[in-house]
């Protein structure tokens, strides 16, 4: 490769890492699954597209960082859920929740999508 393509190379692949790193912070203050799902959708260059993942280690902290802030969020809601007396209000929220923010655990995430169904139906059999 030429000195200019692998300069061109190596710009594309520092840029990729540096919106990681950026995208690893917006998970890190992410408030809800949304949010976190937003942020982990980086793109590469065309160029490097194909080696992006083993040339910028940092998507693959991206993707950890993003599971554990959806796990983290997840067992909140369900720790609230779980405090709820009042059967219609906990199957109210529990519906909220599956309409809305367990969407975004399709495709990306989907062993905390299955834990989500199993233990929203778990929390509704139990009361």
């Amino acid at each position: 490769m030429d000195p200019a393509a692998e300069f061109f190379v190596n710009q594309q692949v520092s840029r990729y890492e540096q919106d990681c790193q950026s995208a690893i912070a917006q998970v890190r203050r992410a408030q809800d699954m949304w949010s976190v799902n937003r942020a982990t959708h980086v793109t590469a260059h065309p160029v490097i597209r194909g080696y992006a993942h083993q040339l910028a280690p940092a998507k693959r902290r991206l993707t950890v960082e993003a599971e554990k802030r959806m796990e983290h969020l997840l067992d909140e809601q369900l720790k609230q859920a779980a405090a709820m007396t009042d059967i219609e209000e906990r199957k109210a929220y529990l519906g909220k929740l599956r309409a809305r923010d367990w969407n975004a655990l399709r495709g990306d995430f989907v062993r905390l999508c299955r834990k989500a169904d199993i233990e929203g139906r778990r929390l509704l059999a139990s009361s």
